[in-house]
């Protein structure tokens, strides 16, 4: 085709691309305006924005209105103390977590609207900013009326509020009410509000350096956001205090009689989740301040949150609203039981009318607000700083101490219409669905007038579905009155009766006792029939379902009620608070009572508590033994002075009673609480502005529904309603402007005027200026085209060109090494989806993970026993055929049984080797991915959960399902020791069948091109030490899940060993040593006041004064009563092991059963994280490592115990190894075995006998399963280092140690151990006198300072991140210093001791190769690769597709290679050595066989070592690397290095394949002749001794034989003695091919003697004589001899001699030949 006619087809393809573009489409709407359902379509409202999914927004057009209350809802995204003002308009590209970031990822599904998002937050931000700039003092808060020249309040003034300092709570601006007042600290609902603020953290009100009181002015901006300036910082930095979405006088325009707005992320982080019924099958006796104590049962994750929450707040759907009192007053029937009490004597109103109605109602029917109430409580007992924030502060007096824990602890009570509470459950595509209407697409929704914890039907409310629970009081009443429609008293009577013995501690009751006719009155009338003090007492009694006594005999004390008592002294204890879950301020005697009825040690200093009416507190065993008190009477009998039980008092009783015990639990939609996550639960750290916050209630700032808050937000701000229009009658949406005298003024530079509803859900919301954008599109298309047919220079055409070789160049990447763009962190081998994640590039893969060589290496003990029993028989066939003596046969048999085993062992060897160099010369740099993927994971879980964003949510999916996975992932993993999981225990049982390796085998590109990593190995085949490989992430999570269970009390050493004495059997004995420094506080080794002080200065860093809560993680692993009755338990055949871990420290033994790790996380975050700037400061501080002495110079500066392993080794693993001695016991009884079954999927046999064989198996496996529970393979293998019985140096003796890894045996033997450098000098030794252990431990604290200074580097990651790879350094360094090869015997082996290489694909060498090389980032909008390629030219591109072809193909296909020749070479330099023994078997196998082995280990551990000048560390800021790299700038230069020494590396490879390849040949052709050799001399000799013994048979044999023999004398041939000629004689007298010798040589001396009797007439024996079928083989033999002889280096003259001696022998036999034919012719 000519070029004027692709020319033409050119332009009618653009013409007609033109003509489309530009032609107008038929539409309903305007012409040239888009339609408004057209994603390209631009918004001019926020809701249009939202809810349309547009990709543009004219902000300019966006209403003030909506704008206003777009920036309240924006303040969800807040984070007090951490969020900076100027945090609203961040528009950073390197990070993920930036506001408008979050806020498009939570409404779009993705961050990439952040740019509008940003847009619209800077309208808000100039306004706020604008005010501060020109008049700061307008946005100014004041502690009193301000005058000119007044400065705002600072943080210490609104503290001084708080705490009754300044006793004028109110707080003034330059706007607001008359008197200028714009928030009261005593409003019921602003105190609501800063009681959340202080629930989740309490630090951030009370604490002096990094809370309020650091703040050195506080203003409001026109949000309502209030906002602390702190050391005269920029006006952007200034940090939020309380967010405008938290603050009641934006919602309620008033300053007092304020609505609490919960619809908020902080609020809902509170509100009790209700995802399932927690009180099914409890006891029935449950008030409801007590429904917390089983939150725990829950399994969903919110019943999790619930119990750790300091803030709990939740609905309480009553039977009654008020309680009436004599004298026409009244009070709230909940949350004020203290006036119920006092004033027990006046109430005149009785519940039970209407307790009866409210148990037969249904819950579907809707109810009034009167009788709902909404509790805000909090749980004191959450709160650990009682000592620093009240009892040690000097600021307040002991009366502003109360005062302020009043304010702070005591719980409120809210009716629902107190409440700011419009929260719309809709279905949303990203986030948690409610079900209550489309947010996209259903208009009608909009309208449902929802509520947070109902819905609101014609002024009436009505429950979620599922979103409540009844207490089970509310059934036995309901079974009771069921028992009573009958009619008949007696079954009401029997029902009763055996209710009492099912569900209390009564087993016997008499139906005709007077207490029981008193307690039927009660449940049918509400008194009890009876006014008598001791009869009332009895009857309510009998609902005891416990050991204790009800509070005063009505309740049952709240067992989550703790004293958080703080004492200075003895005699003046301090209670902070008792408050609880459930118990408001005015529930003070609940919650005092409660916290006697378990610490009546307490309340008997205790002054002050009265006695009140009818309820008597005191008496001389107060509160002991459960003792509640008890009801007496207030009215006197006339003429006694007997005191009986008035009606008013049985009122007050009944009401007390059915208040607490009759109600419905409810809360939020359960549909939503059930997808409801956070990013910061309690327990967690935040980065705060002026320091570390840890969070004690969660805020629901991750997955929510935030189209429905904010949605709740414009109807309650803006008035939003449907209505209809009086003249057309049509519908229309009515809305207000909004208004606030409260708050400020600022401006928008937006359009004027209210939000129209109308045009915006009507769908005509969007700018009709879209036409353009069309126009300029269809113009961008024709420029496009023009610059790709133009012959001229264009650089579209070219960009384009680049553009489209570099997507090649990655896509081809991608496929080669089976990793894509956007999963950055997807290091793990094997744990991408293409065949091409091989990782044998630097590591060399195992022979043992190949399917088709793993089952001859793995069953190799087979393999060898049949190898063994072949060596036999050929030494048999040998000896018989007397090629060989039998003396010379057995050597033979003794030195093949060992040279046999080397195909096992010596591949295995040279692959750990250079493994093992790899792993050292790699290990530090791969911290980096551990780190990174860790920091990474945390942040992207917290926002990415979404399919379309593949950059993190592969990250985040991961790390989400495996949290608890065992096997693999795309993380980065390490080798884990028995992980205490069920499915790792059932898998040992479970393996497959011999043909699932089979079929692995037929497929070679399966095991060429795939990694195979190994997921378990064994120690010994001991099935209980178990090895798997574990996602680092996922022991990072376990152990931040169980440290934040863990810290929750304190856990004493007293405690602990109480519970193990406890736990003893009388009869079990062990060693007095081992609990001695647990048990006992008196030491043999004492020390003056002065040394002891220097030994306390030496050791671990105390941070606080607390010793007990800062020492608890000690003992945590020590405080479960079920693992202490497993281990000491005496009885090993029944109840094996432990079954469950039903509590938080059986959790915490099972963690410290798998590894030191966990011990190391719980003593660096208990211990470092309470200095100031927490654990990244500590990792600054020079007095966390190193002692300080003044006295003595040996200590001062060195090495202090900073991983306390002191406490390790005393109190943990004295334990874990009592744990290990039952499993010994057990084991030796039980054995370790089971038969391998597959429980899994197996069904029951029906035939009896293996019926029963299965169920016997099956037992014992569950019983094996619950001891391996206890069992702890680490500390076995420390036990395995030979530290029992030595003898240690004290002074200039030595003294018996009964066990050196246990600090008590050293102290019965009069010597303290040591655990430090700092320790060693301060008790008085030096090093020369420690044990092995000990100095195990002075190493193990010298590899780990190392490390954390290296750590350094990554100062600026979350301090959990560091904390988690600083325990797992700690780790590696442990487990590599108390672990000991041998060339003899079991080596003990800790593990993990390094991230090892085999877990790292080749991706990962690549990028940290490139980072070191370009300085480019990890983590960025745009991928790596990406970066690089369009930086550099095309080279750079085939030099990546180069290096990839080289590192995931050629190089790993060469060692496989080189592995396979190294495995068969030795099989068959074996069998060759069993055949044809060499001279020197030592030298052939070091020449064939040692020596390219050592040529491969030596060029994989350069080759290892010239990579890794490559790379780099990752980050090196802060302390720099400790490894050497090239630090080329280039990255072409870089992978054309690469490229040169992986081609050198491969052809050092060749060069050993070829001599193993020469060798291997040379061996199996020697091995298969000497074969057919000795087969064929076998058959022989079997032949003539058939012929002998056929000859014998016949009698004219022997005659015929001696007439041969004469005649044969004659004619000179040979005499009976000689040996026969010809092949016999070659093969029959046992005649081996030897490729070191030069001929076949005869063992018979007479052939050598006498050559001229080899020649045999033929004629004369044809069975003896040689056919020519045999010579010309014969000829063949020696013929190869020679040539074999004369290629070999082995040759001399008497060799060549002998050859020709042999040759002159042939010579004169066949010329004896001819002459004998010639004489017979």
């Amino acid at each position: 085709m000519q070029a004027k006619q692709i020319f033409r087809y050119v332009a009618m393809l653009i013409a007609v691309m033109i003509l489309i573009t530009s032609t107008p489409i038929n539409s309903a709407s305007a012409v040239g305006s888009p339609s408004t359902d057209s994603p390209n379509a631009m918004a001019r409202s926020m809701i249009d924005f939202f809810r349309k999914d547009r990709t543009e927004l004219a902000v300019d057009r966006v209403s003030r209105d909506e704008l206003m209350v777009y920036g309240v809802f924006l303040s969800n995204f807040f984070i007090p103390g951490k969020t900076k003002l100027s945090d609203m308009v961040d528009a950073s590209t390197d990070k993920q977590d930036t506001i408008p970031r979050i806020v498009s990822n939570k409404f779009f599904g993705s961050p990439d609207n952040y740019k509008q998002i940003v847009d619209v937050n800077t309208k808000l931000y100039n306004a706020i900013m604008e005010v501060f700039q020109s008049s700061k003092s307008s946005f100014g808060l004041f502690k009193s009326v301000p005058q000119d020249g007044s400065l705002p309040m600072s943080g210490e003034d609104f503290y001084n509020k708080l705490a009754g300092v300044d006793t004028n709570r109110k707080i003034y601006a330059k706007n607001g009410s008359g008197d200028n007042v714009v928030m009261d600290l005593n409003d019921k609902a602003t105190r609501a509000a800063i009681q959340v603020l202080f629930s989740y953290s309490p630090e951030l009100i009370l604490d002096k350096e990094k809370g309020l009181r650091a703040l050195t002015a506080m203003y409001i901006d026109g949000l309502g956001n209030i906002w602390g300036a702190y050391d005269n910082v920029a006006i952007e930095e200034y940090v939020l205090v309380l967010p405008a979405a938290l603050n009641p006088v934006v919602f309620s325009k008033t300053a007092n009689g304020g609505k609490f707005p919960v619809a908020n992320v902080f609020v809902m982080g509170g509100i009790v989740k209700i995802t399932e019924n927690f009180l099914d099958g409890k006891p029935f006796m449950t008030p409801y301040y007590n429904i917390k104590d089983y939150f725990t049962n829950g399994s969903s994750a919110g019943s999790t949150m619930n119990r750790s929450n300091m803030l709990s707040i939740f609905g309480i759907q009553s039977h009654s609203s008020m309680t009436k009192l004599s004298g026409g007053s009244a009070f709230r029937s909940l949350g004020d039981s203290d006036t119920l009490i006092m004033n027990s004597d006046k109430v005149t109103s009785n519940p039970y009318q209407d307790v009866q109605k409210y148990i037969n109602e249904t819950v579907s029917n809707t109810f009034s607000s009167n009788n709902s109430f909404i509790f805000l409580t909090i749980d004191a007992s959450k709160f650990t700083n009682g000592q620093k924030y009240f009892v040690d502060e000097e600021a307040l007096n002991s009366d502003q101490k109360d005062t302020l824990s009043k304010y702070l602890f005591g719980g409120s009570v809210f009716s629902l219409d107190e409440l700011a509470d419009d929260m719309y459950y809709f279905n949303v595509p990203t986030g948690a669905s409610g079900g209550e209407g489309d947010w996209k697409t259903d208009d009608d929704a909009l309208m449902m007038r929802q509520k947070m914890f109902a819905k609101e039907v014609s002024g009436q409310y009505q429950f979620y579905q599922g979103s409540y629970f009844s207490s089970p009081f509310n059934g036995f009443l309901h079974y009771y009155y069921d028992s009573k429609s009958s009619g008949n008293e007696q079954d009401q009577v029997d029902f009763l009766v055996k209710w009492l013995q099912d569900n209390t501690t009564n087993k016997t009751i008499n139906s005709t006792s007077a207490e029981f006719k008193a307690l039927k009155s009660f449940l049918d009338s509400g008194n009890f029939g009876t006014d008598d003090p001791d009869t009332i007492n009895a009857a309510l009694k009998l609902l005891k379902f416990d050991s204790n006594n009800f509070v005063y005999n009505l309740l049952p004390s709240s067992t989550l009620v703790e004293d958080n008592l703080i004492r200075s002294n003895w005699y003046q204890p301090k209670l902070i608070s008792p408050t609880s879950f459930g118990l408001t301020e005015y529930d003070s005697f609940l919650g005092y009572i409660s916290i006697a009825i378990r610490k009546s040690a307490f309340f008997k200093q205790y002054n002050g508590f009265d006695d009140y009416s009818y309820f008597e507190f005191n008496g001389a065993g107060l509160f002991q033994s459960g003792n509640g008190g008890k009801i007496v009477g207030h009215d006197t009998v006339k003429g006694s002075s007997k005191k009986v039980v008035g009606t008013n008092g049985q009122n007050a009783i009944s009401t007390l009673f059915y208040n607490s015990m009759v109600y419905r639990v409810f809360g939020m939609n359960s549909t939503f609480t059930r997808q409801l996550t956070s990013n910061m639960y309690a327990g967690t750290e935040v980065d705060g502005v002026l320091g570390k916050y840890t969070t004690r209630t969660a805020i629901m700032n991750d997955v929510n529904n935030y189209p429905g808050i904010y949605w709740g937000y414009m109807v309650q701000l803006l008035g939003i309603e449907k209505s209809k229009d009086s003249k057309t009658g049509e519908e229309k949406w009515d809305s207000k402007r909004f208004e606030n005298d409260l708050l400020p003024t600022i401006i928008l530079n937006t359009m004027g005027g209210g939000l129209d509803l109308v045009t915006i859900i009507g769908g005509s919301g969007v700018v009709a200026s879209e036409e353009k954008t069309m126009q300029e599109m269809q113009t961008d298309i024709v420029k496009k085209i023009y610059g790709l047919l133009y012959d001229g220079p264009n650089q579209y055409r070219d960009k384009l060109i680049k553009s489209a070789q570099d997507s090649w160049i990655i896509s081809t990447h991608r496929s080669i090494t089976g990793s894509w763009i956007g999963n950055i962190l997807s290091v793990s081998a094997g744990g991408n989806q293409s065949y091409a994640s091989i990782v044998g590039y630097i590591n060399t893969p195992s022979l043992t993970e190949l399917p088709i060589t793993s089952w001859l290496l793995d069953d190799y003990m087979s393999i060898y026993l049949l190898l063994i029993l072949f060596v036999a028989m050929i030494v048999i066939i040998m000896v018989i055929t007397h090629v060989r003596s039998i003396r010379e046969g057995v050597l033979i048999f003794i030195v093949m049984a060992f040279v046999l085993i080397i195909p096992q062992f010596f591949i295995s060897s040279v692959v750990n080797l250079s493994n093992t160099a790899g792993d050292k010369l790699y290990s530090g740099r791969f911290n980096y991915w551990a780190i990174t993927q860790h920091q990474q994971a945390l942040s992207s879980m917290r926002y990415v959960k979404l399919m379309d964003d593949e950059k993190n949510y592969i990250i985040a999916q991961n790390m989400e399902f495996a949290r608890e996975a065992y096997s693999s992932d795309v993380g980065v993993r390490v080798k884990w020791m028995s992980p205490k999981k069920d499915d790792v225990f059932d898998d040992m049982f479970n393996k497959g069948k011999i043909t699932q390796t089979l079929n692995e085998n037929l497929n070679i590109f399966r095991w060429l091109f795939s990694s195979f990593i190994n997921q378990e190995e064994y120690v010994f085949n001991d099935p209980l030490v178990t090895y798997l490989y574990r996602p680092y992430n996922a022991i990072a999570t376990a152990a931040k899940n169980s440290y934040s269970k863990l810290t929750e009390k304190a856990v004493s050493r007293n405690e602990s060993a109480n519970k193990l004495l406890n736990a003893k059997e009388s009869s079990f004995v062990f060693p007095e040593y081992r609990f001695k420094s647990l048990l006992d506080d008196n030491k043999k080794v004492q020390y003056s006041d002065q040394q002891n002080q220097l030994i306390k200065s030496s050791a671990t860093l105390s941070v606080t004064d607390n010793s007990e809560m800062e020492e608890s993680y000690r003992y945590w692993a020590l405080n479960s009563s079920n693992v202490s009755k497993a281990i000491f338990r005496n009885d090993i055949n029944s109840n094996a092991g432990l079954r469950a871990a039903t509590d938080e420290h059986s959790e915490a033994f099972l963690l410290s059963t798998e590894s030191p790790f966990y011990y190391f996380y719980n003593a660096l975050k208990s211990r470092y994280s309470r200095v100031d700037g927490e654990f990244k400061s500590a990792l600054l501080s020079k007095e966390v490592f190193r002692a300080s002495s003044d006295d003595d110079l040996k200590v001062n500066n060195s090495m202090r115990d900073f991983l306390d392993l002191e406490g390790l080794f005393t109190y943990v693993i004295p334990y874990l190894y009592q744990g290990n001695d039952y499993v010994y016991r057990w084991t030796a009884t039980n054995g370790k075995s089971v038969d391998t079954f597959n429980f899994k999927n197996a069904i029951e046999p029906s035939d009896p006998a293996m019926k029963a064989k299965f169920n016997e198996e099956a037992k014992r496996k569950e019983d094996l399963k619950a001891v391996w529970k206890l069992y702890s393979p680490w500390v076995d293998q420390i036990y395995s280092l030979d530290v029992m019985g030595k003898q240690v140096p004290i002074a200039n003796k030595k003294v018996y140690v009964a066990d050196t890894a246990n600090p008590g045996a050293y102290d019965d033997a009069g010597r303290p151990m040591i655990f430090s450098e700092a320790d060693m000098y301060a008790k008085g030794y030096n090093y020369s006198q420690l044990t092995d252990v000990e100095r195990r431990i002075q190493s193990t604290l010298k590899s780990t300072y190392k490390d954390l200074m290296y750590l350094t580097n990554y100062y600026d990651f979350d301090n959990e991140v560091l904390i988690t790879a600083a325990a797992m350094m700690a780790t590696f360094n442990f487990n590599r210093e108390f672990s000991e090869n041998r060339l003899l015997g079991e080596s003990s082996t800790l593990y993990p001791q390094n991230f090892e290489l085999k877990n790292f694909n080749y991706d990962a060498f690549m990028r940290l190769i490139l980072m070191n090389s370009t300085g480019e980032a990890l983590m960025d909008d745009q991928d790596l690769y990406a970066r690089v390629l369009e930086k550099t030219s095309i080279f750079s591109g085939l030099l990546l597709i180069l290096c990839d072809l080289m590192a995931v193909i050629v190089v790993p296909v060469a060692k496989l290679f080189v592995l396979l020749l190294l495995l068969f070479l030795t099989i068959a330099i074996c069998l060759s050595s069993v055949l044809v023994p060499p001279e020197r078997l030592t030298r052939t196998i070091s020449k064939n066989l040692f020596i390219p082995s050592l040529i491969f280990l030596a060029a994989s551990i350069g080759f290892a070592f010239v990579i890794s000048l490559f790379m780099g560390e990752g980050l090196t800021g802060y302390v720099g690397g400790r490894t050497p790299s090239l630090g080329v700038s280039d990255p072409s230069i870089v992978m054309l290095l690469m490229v040169a020494v992986d081609v050198l590396y491969v052809f050092i490879l060749w060069k050993i394949a070829k001599l193993l390849i020469a060798s291997l040949k040379s061996h199996v052709i020697s091995t298969v002749f000497a074969t057919v050799g000795l087969a064929v001399g076998a058959m022989t000799a079997f032949k003539q001794y058939m012929h002998s013994s056929m000859s014998r048979t016949f009698d004219g044999a022997l005659s015929h034989a001696l007439d041969t023999k004469g005649e044969n004398a004659v004619n000179g041939g040979p005499t009976g003695g000689n040996k026969p000629s010809g092949l016999r004689s070659r093969f029959g007298k046992g005649i081996m091919y030897n490729h070191d010798q030069l001929n076949l040589s005869h063992s018979d001396g007479n052939e050598k003697s006498n050559p001229s009797m080899n020649g045999r007439d033929g004629q004369s024996n044809n069975a003896v004589l040689p056919n020519e079928k045999d010579r010309k083989f014969e000829n063949y033999i020696d013929d190869l001899s020679s040539r074999r002889a004369g290629s070999t280096d082995r040759k001399d003259d008497g060799m060549r001699k002998q050859t020709k001696k042999s040759d002159s022998v042939g010579k004169d036999i066949k010329s004896d030949q001819s002459q004998q034919k010639k004489s017979e012719k």
